[in-house]
């Protein structure tokens, strides 16, 4: 059948790609996976696995740059241990095979580069013949290319194209979990590093020394060639410098003015400057300077303090190509920003020092702000603080949610001491008062007395309403991004702040805010190392097994590791009908695990099928889209996510509460990238299952084709077919009809005794009568009806009463119908459309075998057939008489032979012709036939001359067969058009062993028998005599 998968070879690598090397390859890349915590030498090992299933010699992978503005030559590995083959990706410059593949996302593949003109440039000049470049997608978007090489040509058929693209998803779906992991490692890394450091150089006794512990630090983080530090002054001109290498030397770097181009733009922007080593030229003013330095990567990070200008500049700098990924710049900025304040901070200490101002409180506070991440706690310390600090009776903090419009209360400090629990969590809208969003808006902080004439009216409403004299609002801002608002609020109208006072209150507000933002960070990177420590533990497991059903049961095994629920059902999609294959918890019922439906009948699973997006239901009786499906009334809240694999949803997770409002976005997020491994799974599961049918398939094929080829009788390939094709397609009962004419006839069956139908053999039915057998006879292809009940073109006869569903093939080969195979099961609705495929298949290969047999038997037949008298000719008659004597020699047995000869039959050909001769030949021969026993053996000897083989007969039975044999040549004339004409015979007979024990001998006894009759007169038969004895 055209749309049936054609065998491939099932070997380990090298040569063509095949189911079995991909599963292979993917058990491997799992396990690799699991081994292997480095990205890099995750991509170099994941290239040799590739390369080692593949049969390729060299691989290479492309990735996006952090700046997702281009690719990068991420790691390349060649197959040969000496590296006798390498790709040299410069000497091509023109080669757009990579860019094009990572636009378009679609695969390149050049079986020989020679072959084709717009190959053959790029081949000579990467040394290749043969090639594979594969996008590599990652949640829809292209995060890099794979890129295979082979000196040889090689073709690649449609479906190892289709493997080739398979594993690069397989490989683009590890390479994400991976970098996910790495990158949240790293982040975790780099941000409970940079805090251990910060609170290292707050530590600092001085200035100078915060000055060098930031550069010690940064370099015991990095791990990087160098660090330096450029102070600056109010324009951003470098007044003094402080580096050291990787040993812990000083060093005296370039004159500063050869660096104040970049330090100014640094200055300026306020933003971190990259340097790598792929984009040198971007910077030419340093670029000589950093080649002189053996620096090949660098980066310019702002010392500065939310909108302030940057106080410095920290550089660091690598003495190979480096890469700064998202959580490492984040990392590396929130450090500089933590050495801002330290330096900053010791700074003003040694400032006041000199004023002779007491800030130890701010020093205190600052050291709290660094010592914890925990967010809860620290808010609560710092409001208690502050309250104390200031002489305030209240202090509360409070942060922006996701919408910009509202803000909620984090925490809060009371006249008692005590917070106000109440009230944290609250959620405030800026509407309701207008100068909480007049504040954030301009950046400005608002003193305000209850009894002041010319105060903002909504302020006065908002003091009267927390019922205090006098308030102080700060905004709290992260870079020019506000980030919350810091209220202290008083019971006195006695209260004064100076400018000190307000510095150090907008100081200390924006080190609560970067503090809000690094413990922010840090709960976002320690759920998101959470989330991908769960997701690879859940990937290695759902990569643990290929059966289909136990990857069901792993998914909702693992989704409960990722998300909470009381139950859970995994449904699949296939021709817009979704079906319940598997279930967990008590809120669904068993039976539901068989239901089978049109998606349109289930609203919700719709729903998500065509936005290809989670769906959530806080309150399942506000929603009765979910009640299709028969759930528990106890199900109280939902969420229902798409198994979305290569582009297609091929089914959903749908995951229930007994409590509503449980599932929010982030648990959707979770889902939906567990859903993204689970429907992988699925798919690979899916397409090993169908391997599995296929080798199944193709087994029984070659077996059966083996059987049948083994023997070159029709009657007994028929055999074989009927018995040897339910291993394939399961049956009740089977029969093979032959086409006659316009009829069939059944040659041979099996299976309908057990239905009191004994033989079939005799009937012969016109195809015409029959719609299935003249729907086959017309299309040429196998046809099934899975329930004959229901079927109106279903003929019903006394050899089918018992038949429920029905399936049969048309018996083809070269073109040529032979006739058709039929295949009844008593059980209705048995037969499928798979079921036709596979019998499609099977019969195509019968149907030659069984051509073959019956061809060689006519060739056979014609071999030993005289064709004029259609009896046997004389070289059978030779073999047979030797093997006839060796028979009855051996089974103790007598054996005679009849010579007969056709009397005057020259005077025949005189008078009439030879073209009547022949015709006489002919009559004789059919009468000799019709008195002969079917065990006889008649033979043309030669002209008018025929050979009887008579086994088991004495002379006496013999010469009564001959004189039967005579009186039916003799007792009618021959009718030969307008002619009749006498015809007699004359027969000799011999009989072994009495005559002669060897078979000329005995045939030579024969013809001088047959002598001896015609000298006696023609018309008569004649007995060789016994010989004497002692002859």
């Amino acid at each position: 059948m055209e749309d049936m998968v054609m065998p491939v070879d099932y070997g380990t690598g090298g040569g063509a790609l095949c189911v079995a090397d991909l599963f292979e390859a993917l058990m491997a890349l799992a396990q690799n996976m699991q081994r292997t915590q480095d990205f890099d030498s995750l991509l170099r090992s994941t290239l040799a696995i590739v390369l080692r299933f593949t049969g390729f010699e060299y691989g290479a992978v492309h990735l996006l740059n952090d700046q997702e503005d281009g690719l990068y030559l991420a790691s390349e590995v060649s197959a040969k241990a000496d590296g006798s083959y390498k790709i040299d990706f410069s000497s091509c410059p023109d080669d757009l095979s990579v860019s094009k593949v990572f636009q378009e996302t679609h695969p390149i593949y050049i079986e020989d580069s020679l072959a084709d003109l717009e190959t053959v440039e790029s081949g000579r000049s990467l040394n290749f013949r043969a090639r594979v470049t594969l996008p590599l997608l990652a949640a829809g978007h292209t995060q890099g290319v794979l890129d295979l090489f082979g000196s040889k040509a090689r073709p690649f058929s449609p479906q190892e194209r289709y493997l080739f693209e398979a594993l690069a998803v397989n490989v683009s779906s590890l390479l994400t979990a991976a970098r996910l992991y790495t990158q949240t490692q790293a982040a975790n890394a780099h941000l409970m590093g940079m805090n251990e450091f910060g609170s290292r150089i707050m530590a600092s006794e001085s200035f100078s020394q915060a000055l060098e512990l930031t550069v010690r630090c940064i370099l015991e983080a990095t791990r990087a060639h160098s660090a330096m530090i450029y102070l600056l002054d109010s324009k951003g001109k470098a007044i003094q410098r402080f580096g050291l290498n990787q040993a812990g030397q000083q060093i005296v770097d370039e004159p500063m003015p050869r660096m104040q181009g970049t330090t100014s733009s640094i200055h300026n922007l306020g933003k971190p400057i990259v340097v790598s080593g792929f984009e040198l030229g971007a910077h030419k003013e340093i670029h000589p300077f950093l080649r002189s330095h053996g620096i090949r990567a660098t980066i310019g990070l702002p010392l500065k303090r939310g909108n302030n200008p940057a106080i410095g500049v920290l550089y660091v700098r690598y003495d190979a190509p480096h890469m700064f990924s998202p959580p490492e710049l984040e990392g590396l900025t929130l450090f500089a920003a933590q050495a801002t304040g330290a330096i900053e901070y010791l700074r003003l200490l040694e400032e006041s020092r000199r004023r002779e101002v007491d800030l130890g409180i701010l020093v205190d506070t600052a050291h709290l702000l660094i010592s914890t991440l925990d967010m809860d706690e620290l808010l609560q310390q710092i409001a208690v603080r502050l309250a104390w600090v200031t002489g305030m009776s209240s202090c509360a903090i409070s942060s922006f949610t996701k919408d910009p419009d509202h803000l909620i209360l984090l925490a809060q400090y009371s006249d008692l001491g005590e917070p106000k629990l109440e009230n944290v969590n609250k959620i405030c809208y800026l509407d309701d008062f207008q100068v909480t969003r007049s504040i954030l808006e301009t950046g400005q902080p608002i003193l305000v007395r209850v009894d002041d004439p010319d105060a903002d009216v909504s302020a006065l409403e908002l003091l009267k309403a927390e019922g205090y004299e006098c308030m102080l609002m700060l905004p709290m801002k992260s870079g020019d991004r506000p980030v919350g608002l810091l209220e202290l609020y008083s019971s006195r109208k006695e209260v004064h702040f100076s400018e000190g006072d307000f510095r150090r209150l907008k100081a200390l507000s924006e080190q609560i805010a970067l503090a809000m933002v690094n413990a922010r960070h840090y709960t976002e990177e320690q759920r998101a190392r959470l989330t991908a420590e769960t997701l690879r533990h859940a990937t290695a497991a759902l990569n643990s097994t290929l059966e289909l059903n136990q990857v069901l049961d792993l998914i909702l095994e693992q989704l409960q590791q990722v998300v909470y629920f009381d139950s859970a059902t995994l449904m699949l999609l296939e021709d817009h009908t979704y079906s319940v294959a598997a279930v967990r918890g008590d809120l669904i019922p068993g039976s539901e695990l068989s239901v089978k439906a049109p998606l349109g009948s289930h609203p919700l699973a719709e729903a998500v099928v065509t936005s290809r997006e989670s769906i959530i239901v806080d309150d399942t009786s506000q929603d009765e889209r979910w009640r299709c499906m028969g759930i528990s009334d106890r199900a109280s809240s939902l969420m229902a996510v798409p198994l979305i694999t290569r582009g297609e949803v091929i089914g959903l997770l749908a995951i229930y509460s007994h409590t509503s409002n449980v599932y929010k976005p982030a648990d959707a997020i979770m889902a939906q990238t567990f859903a993204g491994q689970a429907a992988l799974a699925v798919a690979n599961a899916r397409l090993y299952q169908v391997e599995q049918k296929h080798r199944a398939l193709y087994e029984a094929l070659s077996e059966i084709s083996l059987a049948l080829s083994s023997s070159l009788d029709s009657n007994a390939a028929l055999e074989i077919l009927v018995e040897q094709i339910g291993r394939a397609v399961p049956y009740d009962s089977c029969c093979v009809m032959m086409l006659e004419g316009e009829s069939v006839r059944v040659a041979s069956q099996r299976g309908f005794e057990r239905f009191g139908i004994m033989n079939l053999s005799e009937l012969i039915h016109p195809v015409s009568e029959s719609p299935n057998l003249n729907h086959m006879a017309v299309t040429l292809r196998s046809y099934f009806i899975a329930d004959v009940h229901t079927d109106p073109t279903w003929v019903k006869t006394k050899s089918s009463h018992h038949v429920g569903s029905w399936l049969g093939a048309p018996l083809v080969a070269r073109g040529k119908l032979l006739g058709f195979l039929s295949l009844d099961k008593v059980d209705r609705k048995f037969y499928t459309s798979e079921h036709a495929a596979h019998l499609g298949i099977l019969v195509g290969h019968a149907a030659l075998a069984l051509d073959n047999a019956m061809t060689y038997t006519k060739v056979e037949l014609a071999s030993i057939t005289d064709f004029l008298t259609n009896s046997y000719n004389h070289r059978f008659f030779q073999q047979q008489i030797r093997e006839e004597i060796e028979r009855a020699y051996r089974q103790g047995h007598q054996l005679s032979l009849l010579m007969v000869d056709i009397d005057h039959f020259k005077l025949v050909n005189d008078t009439y012709g030879h073209m009547i001769g022949d015709q006489v030949l002919r009559r004789v021969a059919a009468r000799l036939k019709t008195e002969l026993r079917a065990y006889d053996i008649l033979s043309r000897y030669g002209g008018e001359e025929f050979a009887i083989i008579l086994p088991g007969t004495t002379a006496h039975f013999a010469g009564g067969v001959a004189e039967r044999l005579r009186k039916a040549v003799s007792a009618n004339p021959c009718e030969v058009g307008d002619w009749n004409i006498d015809v007699t015979i004359s027969v000799g007979i011999a009989t072994y062993p009495g005559h002669a024990e060897e078979a000329q001998d005995l045939i030579a006894a024969a013809d001088a028998a047959l002598y001896q009759a015609k000298e006696e007169g023609r018309n008569r038969i004649h007995l060789t005599p016994e010989p004497e004895p002692g002859e």
